[in-house]
C-alpha cells in the first residue's frame, strides 16, 4: 500500500503499523481511515454552496489584501475586494457541484453491492444501519433552527460521483 505506484503500490502514505498490517488494530485504523475520508468529509463539503456561493462569505477568492482596520466601508468599497462575475459564476458552479446531494437512496449504509458475506460481516453491516438509523432520528428530534441535515446520516452520501 505505501509502496509507489511506480513500484506496484497504492503510494498511500501514513499507513499504520509501518505500511504493512501487523495487527488487527492496524487494518482498523486504516478502514477506519478510508470510511471517514469518503463519508465525513464529504459531508463537510455537502455545505460548501450555503457557506461559500455568496462571494463576501468566501475569502479565499476576494480581491486585494484583507482589511486591517474597522473603518465604515460603503457598499463601492466592499465590491472592490469581491472578484468578477465571471469569477463569482465559476465559484457558485464548483460549490453548487459540490454541494450537489444526488441519489439520496444511496446513504450512509446503504451498498449497491454487498461485499459482505458472512455472518460476522452481515451483522456489522445490520448493526451499522441501526446506529445510522439511531443517530439520524436522534438529530431530527433537536429540532434545530434553522436546521442542520449537512451530518445527518440519510443525506450523507455512501460516495462522491461527479
Amino acid at each position: 500500500m505505501t509502496k509507489a505506484a511506480a513500484e506496484g503500490g497504492a503510494g498511500i502514505q501514513g499507513v499504520p503499523g509501518e505500511g504493512e498490517f501487523k495487527t488487527v488494530d492496524d487494518v482498523i485504523a486504516t478502514v477506519t481511515s478510508v470510511i471517514f475520508t469518503s463519508t465525513v468529509s464529504r459531508a463537510v463539503s455537502l455545505q460548501m454552496y450555503s457557506q461559500c456561493a455568496f462571494p463576501p462569505n468566501y475569502p479565499l477568492n476576494l480581491v486585494g489584501n484583507p482589511i486591517t482596520d474597522k473603518t465604515r466601508l460603503t457598499i463601492d468599497d466592499v465590491l472592490k475586494y469581491v472578484p468578477n462575475k465571471q469569477e463569482t459564476l465559476r465559484m457558485m458552479s464548483m460549490t453548487r457541484l459540490l454541494s450537489c446531494k444526488g441519489n439520496l437512496r444511496d446513504t450512509l449504509g446503504d451498498f449497491k453491492n454487498n461485499f459482505l458475506f458472512s455472518p460476522v460481516g452481515k451483522a456489522a453491516v445490520r448493526r451499522f444501519r441501526e446506529d445510522m438509523a439511531t443517530i439520524s432520528a436522534s438529530n431530527k428530534k433537536k429540532e434545530r433552527s434553522p436546521p442542520f441535515s449537512y451530518l445527518d446520516p440519510d443525506v450523507i452520501q455512501t460516495s462522491c460521483c461527479f
